[in-house]
């Protein structure tokens, strides 16, 4: 029994794959660790979509697919890119603070 990330308990069960399968499903993966779960699951999410909405779901699928194609060099980018808004919004939520603490110091007689 394996912890999922929400925090409930899973059962594991192993499937057996041919090579190739196995294969496609690495040549799927977004990122490095994602797991053969993880890509099995978002194709059935893509299928059931499918039935609903065949636009989205293709929208979905050329998405991922971007997702996929991104270099390390891209990747590098965007986790400084995530990191610097990180930092501006900590800075903001500083300031604020700041502020807050100025105005309740000036309305105290």
């Amino acid at each position: 029994m394996v912890k999922s990330p929400t925090g409930k308990s899973k059962v594991i069960s192993t499937i057996k794959l041919s090579k190739d399968t196995k294969r496609r499903l690495e040549h799927l993966k977004v990122y490095q660790r994602e797991t053969f779960d993880e890509i099995i699951q978002k194709m059935l999410g893509i299928l059931n979509l499918t039935r609903a909405d065949p636009e989205r779901a293709q929208m979905r699928l050329m998405s991922l697919d971007r997702q996929r194609k991104r270099t390390p060099e891209q990747i590098k980018i965007e986790k400084e890119q995530i990191q610097l808004e990180r930092e501006n919004l900590e800075s903001d939520l500083v300031n604020q603070d700041l502020e807050i603490k100025r105005e309740s110091r000036a309305s105290i007689p």
